[in-house]
């Protein structure tokens, strides 16, 4: 599978910054509702944790560092 880099500088804008966010969740995703099965069965709540864990990801992005897989960043932040 093909790893996405994230971009780094200043000059990024926060709107390409969201749009890189939104594609590496979109190819990621299973991995959120994976953690969250572990939470909750029901699909709704489970719809509701993984909108959080997306929150806190968009919250935690700038820290994210591009030299490791977003996909192993992406569950550790989940499990937590």
């Amino acid at each position: 599978m093909k790893q996405l880099g994230v971009r780094r500088g200043k000059s990024m804008t926060r709107s390409a910054n969201q749009d890189q966010f939104v594609a590496l969740v979109e190819q990621h995703k299973g991995i959120l509702y994976k953690a969250a099965n572990a939470y909750c069965r029901d699909q709704g709540d489970r719809d509701d944790l993984v909108q959080e864990i997306i929150a806190q990801l968009w919250q935690s992005f700038e820290r994210f560092d591009a030299r490791y897989r977003f996909s192993t960043w992406m569950y550790r932040v989940a499990l937590n």
